[in-house]
This record gives C-alpha cells, structure tokens and sequence, in this order.
C-alpha cells in the first residue's frame, strides 16, 4: 500500500474521487508539446512567410485628376494611354517609379488599336520608352489581353475590353439575321450530278452551276433569332424566295445507248425555311408548287424539261455551305422512242451565300 501511494500523485487520475491534485510526468508532457508543434507549426510558418508579389504589367500606369484620385489605365504606345473610364479631367499620366508626364490631347480609341473603346489620351513626351505599340493581329492582341489580366491593378479597366474585329468566333452561325431582312443576297452553287435514267434504266453523271438572287423577306422564329411561332403561312412561302439560273452537263444515253453530252439551262423561283437554330435550310412548299423550267440541248435536237427539286442545305459558316438536292426531272420528247424520259437525280454541292 505504501508503494502505491507514493506512485500516485505521479499518475493520472483513474476514476478515484480524489482531492488531490492531477499531475503529469515530465515525459508525458514534453510528448504533448511535440504533437502541439507537429500539427499547428505548418501554419504558423506559412502565415508568417509574406505572399509572392505579382509583378505590374509594363502597360499599368496610372492617370491623375484635379481633387480626385487616380485611377489605372493601360499604355498602348509610348505616348498614347487607354483609360476606358474617366471620372473627371485627367491632367497627367503616371508609370510606376517614374515621373508623371502631362497629358497633351486625348481622340477615341476602339480595338484593335486599344483593348477596348474608350478614350486615348496622348502625352507630348514618352511615358515609357521601352513599351512596344499594342498588338493588333488577333493572337497576339488576345495574348497581350491574357498577360495584362495577371496584374490586379489592372482589374478595373480590363473589364471593358472589346471584341477584336477579326474575332468571329462567338458569331452564330446562320443563314440569315435581323439584318439581312428585306435585302437582295446573291448564293453561287457547283455540284457533282449523278442518277438515272426511268424509262431506259441507264445512268447518268454530270455537274452543274447555279446563280441566285435571294431576298429575305421574313426573319422570323424558325431560324432562332425571335420568340413567335412559325405560322402555316410560313412554312408554305418560307423566310425567303429565290430566283434561280441552272445550268448543267451531264452524259445521257441515247435511244441506241452512246453517251451523248447534253447541256441544260433552267429558271425557277423557289422558297425556302431556315429550321430552329438557323444552319439547316430546307425547300418551302412554294418550291414544289412552281418548278423550275428549262430546256436540253444536244448536237442534234432539244426538248423542253420540268424538275422538282427537294434541297436540304447546312451552312458550315456564315458564308459557305453544303447542300444535297434530290430531284425529279420530267423531259419532253427529246430522243427517238418514248415521247417523254424521266431522270432521277441528285445533287451534292457546295454553295457560297
């Protein structure tokens, strides 16, 4: 018993109601500091390492006011400053660690001279001697754009930056918009022909070029640009009509099967419907109510045709396109034997619009 009671003051307490004191060993201690150090030391040496300082863009200098503070703006040559926003009147314009230089005269400015509209202000004297004029070609614009966002001070300004001019990319694609409503637009299409013939079962192949006059008369939801609903009237006239000029070769047998090279030159006046989302283009009802006419012409005879045309178009860009055209072609006594020949066709071509 004299052994454990002189062990005890030494030890933790077990659960033994007990007045006296709780004491640790010198050993348990120093392991509690150690754990102590291992967990909150980290943190305590990174809070006291300072941050890394991002370096100021070449182009960040500051403009001054009369009573008013500065604000930042951009250097796009050694004279010229870019401020977007100008709280009062600007007096001079200040380069980190230099002298201010006062402003001269100030002109608007809009990309790609500057990173976005607003105005230019010109100083007599350089600013900074060792600052290139901004870029204007389109990567390297946006690279000069992406370096200077990297600088804080620069946040406020470069939240007005433009869209360079030679940057289509967030353009939709389309067949047609607002603007173009009620204008005359040209389409010029070459295409590969192919098919068959109906009554004599021969193929054909051949190649044609067609000219269009297109006007656009309604821009309406069907090509994604306004919130109304198509109409039945609509789909039947379509967003736009069009005056076509065909012209085609193609090698078609004769009554005794020789290929003979036969030449077509064709008009109509056609429809079509832009679909939701403005790049598929599709034929209107119009179109298969008014077919296009033409004639044939070969070495030694020539005969009247009709053709129904079914077109599907999809327009890679704003300005070129791909098009498939089924159609059916009904020709008026133009060989010995029958007096009329049916050509099954279609064609695959590319079209400028």
């Amino acid at each position: 018993m004299r052994a454990i009671a002189e062990r005890e003051p030494q030890t933790l307490w077990r659960g033994r109601t007990s007045d006296a004191p709780v004491t640790l060993s010198p050993r348990t201690v120093a392991h509690l500091f150690l754990l102590i150090a291992l967990v909150l030391g980290p943190r305590l040496v990174a809070r006291a390492q300072p941050a890394p300082a991002t370096p100021a863009h070449p182009r960040s200098v500051q403009v001054t006011f009369l009573m008013q503070p500065g604000a930042p703006a951009v250097l796009v040559s050694e004279t010229a400053v870019w401020a977007p926003i100008l709280p009062g009147q600007p007096l001079s314009v200040c380069a980190p660690g230099r002298r201010c230089v006062p402003i001269a005269s100030s002109e608007t400015c809009t990309p790609p001279r500057c990173p976005g509209a607003g105005t230019l202000l010109l100083t007599a004297t350089p600013v900074r001697d060792d600052v290139a004029d901004f870029p204007e070609s389109l990567d390297d614009w946006k690279e000069e754009i992406a370096a200077m966002r990297l600088d804080p001070t620069l946040a406020p300004v470069l939240g007005n930056v433009g869209a360079h001019p030679d940057d289509h990319a967030e353009e939709p694609v389309a067949w047609a918009t607002d603007v173009d409503e009620d204008e005359l637009g040209y389409e010029l299409r070459v295409g590969l022909l192919a098919g068959g013939l109906a009554t004599q079962g021969g193929g054909y192949v051949g190649a044609e070029f067609v000219g269009t006059m297109r006007l656009h008369f309604h821009i309406d939801s069907d090509d994604g640009y306004d919130s109304g609903e198509q109409s039945i009237l609509d789909t039947a006239l379509g967003d736009s009509g069009a005056l076509e000029m065909r012209i085609a070769l193609q090698g078609l047998s004769d009554a005794q099967g020789d290929d003979r090279v036969s030449t077509s030159i064709g008009f109509a006046f056609s429809g079509a419907n832009v679909m939701d989302g403005g790049r598929f283009r599709i034929a209107s009802v119009l179109s298969a109510l008014l077919p296009e006419l033409g004639m044939f012409f070969r070495r030694d005879d020539t005969a009247f045709y009709a053709r129904m045309s079914f077109p599907i178009a999809w327009a890679v860009s704003s300005s070129f396109a791909l098009e498939l055209r089924p159609s059916v072609t009904i020709i008026d006594a133009w060989i010995e034997g029958p007096t009329s020949e049916v050509l099954l066709g279609v064609s695959l071509g590319v079209l400028v619009h």
